[in-house]
């Protein structure tokens, strides 16, 4: 019996995959059949579609919203991110290529380098 609960719980992990790939793709959720034409979204083995609505409605969508909304906030994360690192790039290639403001900020580099060199270091004391 532990096996067939086993085999149940591993049909609800499967489901919740196939429904997260399918929201995270833009496919509307679906239940693949055998009987669907589509045959790449076809069942390879005929299982009931009572069988499979069932699996399906035992599905938490509360579970799966907060992976989604996750995946979501992720990748605006990454959309935010990815504009500023851009807008930081175009702003250091303009600055290093005035040929003032290069030396300017080349000079304040290197008196910063050298006033941090003079610093006694912790290490020591």
């Amino acid at each position: 019996m532990s096996e067939l609960k086993t085999l149940e719980a591993q049909l609800l992990e499967t489901v919740e995959r196939v429904v997260l790939k399918r929201v995270a793709e833009g496919n509307w959720l679906g239940i693949p059949h055998a009987n669907d034409c589509n045959t790449s979204r076809a069942s390879r083995i005929e299982v009931s579609r009572e069988f499979l609505q069932a699996l399906y409605n035992r599905v938490d969508m509360q579970r799966i919203s907060g992976l989604v909304l996750a995946r979501i906030e992720e990748r605006i994360a990454d959309k935010i991110f990815n504009a500023l690192a851009s807008e930081v790039g175009n702003d250091t290639k303009t600055i290093m290529c005035d040929k003032k403001s290069r030396e300017l900020f080349r000079a304040a580099i290197a008196e910063r380098i050298a006033a941090v060199s003079k610093e006694p270091s912790d290490a020591t004391n």
